[in-house]
């Protein structure tokens, strides 16, 4: 019968290969912000096309306009953000948590006990043993 630490860090190992990697999350949160950053970007372009037809001016063609822009900060600022969800999420393990508060302090308070009691019930019917 495996201790209730071991338990705990193979849960702890479970739940963290089920999460995406940093880089899954940096590059879905990237194209996310890109695509948000251009369609915001959109809406200064299309009015200065607008002002460039009303007011007969020739548009620049080699100058990098507002979409782009706006992809540009869409897509390091989704990055950016989308390293940081990952980064939060694997910090939020109740049974990592648990692990290192029975390892280091010894006693558990009864919410620790309670979410344990839980962590084991589930564990304990996986193998077959409730």
């Amino acid at each position: 019968m495996p201790s209730i630490e071991d338990i705990l860090l193979l849960r702890a190992q479970q739940e963290a290969a089920e999460r995406p990697s940093m880089g899954q999350m940096a590059l879905s949160g990237a194209a996310l912000g890109a695509t948000g950053g251009a369609l915001i970007g959109n809406i200064p372009h299309q009015t200065g096309r607008l002002l460039n037809r009303v007011t007969g001016r020739e548009p620049n063609k080699l100058r990098m306009g507002a979409r782009a822009a706006g992809g540009l900060v869409g897509l390091i600022a989704g990055g950016a953000l989308g390293a940081g969800m990952q980064s939060a999420m694997t910090q939020n393990s109740p049974a990592a948590s648990l692990l290192a508060k029975a390892q280091v302090q010894g006693d558990l308070s009864p919410f620790d006990q309670d979410l344990l009691q839980q962590i084991l019930t589930e564990e304990y019917s996986k193998m077959g043993l409730i």
